[in-house]
């Protein structure tokens, strides 16, 4: 048998185990690209739950806030409501002395002439 070429024979066995390799070979870059992907998958996850940890944090002092200026507001409305109730009664004094003095000048007048 004559050979017209230099390449070497390969042997069946030695074609499975090329074959073999190459398709473990190609699974483990599938593996590889896969990890890859998760790792950046991840490193997004973390940006993410560190920026909702943020923004909660951010809320909750915001809310303690409102809370705080609600109070001062409920305090200043009730003040404001006594302030008018004292307003409202000392303009019914001044009425009534108003109404008073007007009734005493009368009875002055009426008795000097």
């Amino acid at each position: 048998m004559e050979r017209t070429f230099n390449a070497p024979l390969i042997k069946p066995h030695r074609i499975q185990m090329t074959c073999s390799y190459e398709k473990h070979k190609a699974q483990l870059r599938a593996v590889t690209d896969k990890c890859l992907v998760l790792e950046v998958a991840a490193d997004q996850a973390r940006v993410v739950r560190r920026d909702r940890d943020r923004l909660a944090q951010l809320l909750t002092v915001k809310s303690n806030d409102m809370t705080h200026l609600r109070r001062q507001t409920d305090a200043l409305q009730k003040q404001l409501s006594n302030v008018h109730t004292l307003v409202t009664k000392l303009t019914r004094q001044v009425d009534v002395l108003e109404r008073a003095k007007g009734t005493a000048d009368a009875t002055v007048r009426f008795t000097s002439t």
